[in-house]
């Protein structure tokens, strides 16, 4: 049984469905650095997109984290987003994270600014930078120094080339990440659905 004052380290996130996580997966699986092991992909399983990072947190403040997170989807129903093309942090120059963008609807951006306005009521400090909506697809490790423009060149039109239809988001989760050797694991421990009251 796990202790009341263990810590879990969460974030709150849109899952995403299956019609929009497959493709996503095998867009870059053909590349050459992920061939090369220049990359690491992330689990079609681990797909998301990350609405607020929680941290380490005591397992007993579940309560108030759920609290929380009802608050902020209050008037908010399901909304629709569209993911296309992609893009590297930081640089092109010294990529480290390959991801799927698409544009913040208007229900997106009221959905994150009330949850970092209840998050920080209940002692969560707020994000100073601008949100910016992504999905990570994969991961190029420190230990990687240096691409030749060949590969730079086919991350940059893979990622073009992502035009996926458009989904619908009816939900958020609070999920937990788990430590495995050689890559996370993704937990959902609640959601919360969208509607309009």
């Amino acid at each position: 049984m796990m202790k009341q004052n263990a810590t879990l380290r969460l974030f709150i996130a849109i899952e995403l469905p299956e019609m929009i996580r497959k493709p996503l997966s095998d867009s870059l699986k053909d590349s050459v650095i992920i061939k090369k092991k220049k990359a690491r992909l992330t689990s079609k399983e681990n797909l998301h997109i990350t609405l607020k990072f929680l941290g380490d947190v005591q397992q007993d403040k579940r309560g108030d984290l759920q609290a929380a997170i009802a608050n902020s989807v209050g008037g908010i129903g399901p909304f629709e987003l569209k993911i296309h093309s992609g893009g590297v942090f930081p640089t092109i120059k010294k990529p480290r994270i390959l991801w799927a963008g698409f544009d913040i609807s208007k229900e997106l951006s009221v959905l994150v600014n009330n949850l970092e306005n209840e998050f920080e009521k209940i002692g969560f400090s707020k994000d100073l930078k601008p949100f910016q909506p992504h999905i990570t697809l994969a991961r190029i490790p420190d230990y990687v120094s240096t691409m030749i423009p060949v590969e730079k060149d086919e991350i940059i039109k893979n990622l073009e080339k992502i035009d996926l239809p458009p989904f619908t988001v009816d939900k958020i989760s609070l999920m937990k990440s788990i430590l495995l050797p050689g890559k996370p694991e993704y937990q959902v421990i609640s959601t919360q659905n969208l509607k309009v009251c």
